[in-house]
């Protein structure tokens, strides 16, 4: 079977190239959408199926072939950048994906620093999850195994490149990191990741790694208790494994990287202020910088 029509999306999925694959989809006539890539590929893929639903009903079949960790392929929402160049999102069942594939020797082009980063998007996930408010003892069971499972084969995966069977290791590690979609996608990390990373070029997986563990260790004076539980997969000091891990694999640790400075951070955590006061959150800025 040959697609009908391609619509290529770059990282934070801007609108006006979902834009242009609506269109594109439209003028074809398509009667499914398959969606071949990072999480990205796939939000847009979504957002397209939803926005050629017939009559505003049910969305055009959607099947995810994911080729990143970020396991956007299992959220009911879709992340994309708007014309001001920020990070937006929408919610809607309709989003959730109808069939996903996952197929590890597709993933073996997908560069290295894309792959881990991803890998420690879906250890955010798994954290965020677990450290998310009230009780979810299912998601606590899942996350605590992804989180062993990701400590363990993220450092073979970039050992063993090429070794499918680890790589498979990761993508089953990174879906039991998402039991809990909604609490980790309305994380503290990974809101402070999008107020920075569509306005400044930094990729989703990398705001994890600059900003999880100061995060962890945020929330570590918050709720002590229940930080420390994380050790049972990390080991002592929960917070210090996964920066050592992030350091280990080679992954970018400091916001200084991408140009940013205190003014554009001071404006990230006053935007975001609100259930944590703004200057909270500039100390963890200026703590990953």
């Amino acid at each position: 079977m040959k697609a009908v029509a391609t619509a290529v999306i770059a990282q934070h999925a801007p609108m006006s190239q979902i834009d242009a694959g609506v269109e594109e989809a439209a003028s074809t006539r398509a009667d499914a959408i398959v969606s071949f890539g990072g999480g990205s590929v796939i939000d847009a893929g979504k957002i397209i199926s939803v926005r050629l639903a017939n009559g505003g009903g049910r969305g055009l079949p959607h099947i995810a072939i994911p080729t990143t960790l970020s396991v956007a392929e299992l959220a009911a929402g879709a992340g994309f950048t708007n014309e001001a160049g920020d990070k937006a999102g929408m919610r809607d069942p309709r989003l959730l994906v109808e069939t996903v594939l996952y197929d590890a020797e597709l993933t073996l082009a997908t560069p290295m620093q894309l792959w881990l980063s991803t890998g420690i998007r879906a250890l955010d996930h798994a954290v965020e999850g677990f450290l998310a408010e009230g009780d979810h003892p299912f998601n606590d069971v899942m996350a605590l195994d992804a989180i062993r499972r990701l400590f363990d084969s993220l450092p073979r995966a970039k050992a063993s490149p090429h070794d499918l069977d680890v790589r498979t290791e990761n993508q089953l590690a990174a879906w039991f990191s998402f039991t809990l979609p909604a609490a980790s996608a309305s994380g503290l990390s990974h809101m402070m990741g999008k107020q920075i990373g569509a306005r400044h070029g930094i990729p989703h997986g990398v705001t994890s790694c600059l900003l999880l563990p100061h995060v962890m260790r945020f929330l570590e004076r918050r709720m002590p208790d229940r930080v420390a539980l994380l050790s049972e997969a990390t080991g002592p000091d929960p917070a210090g494994r996964v920066q050592r891990l992030i350091a280990s694999l080679g992954l970018p640790d400091h916001i200084a990287v991408y140009g940013l400075g205190e003014p554009e951070l001071r404006r990230a955590a006053g935007e975001l202020g609100g259930k944590y006061p703004a200057e909270e959150l500039l100390k963890i800025y200026l703590a990953a910088l």
